[in-house]
């Protein structure tokens, strides 16, 4: 379903979300239950501590920055994984109705 004023696709499997996950409906989409970071807004925070500290000057450990980073890249990557998986089903639903609408 398209929806023209505040999405430019919307599955009703979102169910009104508008994040990654709400919108990969994929059967075989891993689990963000399974790694150590599990949003957005976490990620952020992560990020900003691991390259600029906390207030008064609280720097993480080497080790801390290195944990970091790599769950940076998990998450990312799932993200990554769920646009990609979008795009290739938008694709598929443009093909289908190309074919339908340019015969």
């Amino acid at each position: 379903m398209f929806h023209s004023e505040t999405f430019n696709y919307y599955n009703p499997k979102q169910h009104g979300s508008a994040s990654i996950k709400g919108s990969s409906s994929c059967p075989h989409w891993k689990s963000y239950g399974d790694i150590a970071i599990h949003g957005g807004a976490s990620a952020s925070v992560l990020y900003f501590y691991a390259t600029h500290g906390k207030k008064y000057g609280l720097k993480p450990t080497q080790q801390e920055v290195d944990k970091i980073m790599k769950d940076l890249e998990e998450y990312c990557g799932l993200d990554t994984e769920g646009m990609i998986w979008i795009v290739d089903k938008l694709n598929e639903l443009v093909k289908k109705l190309e074919s339908q609408f340019l015969c």
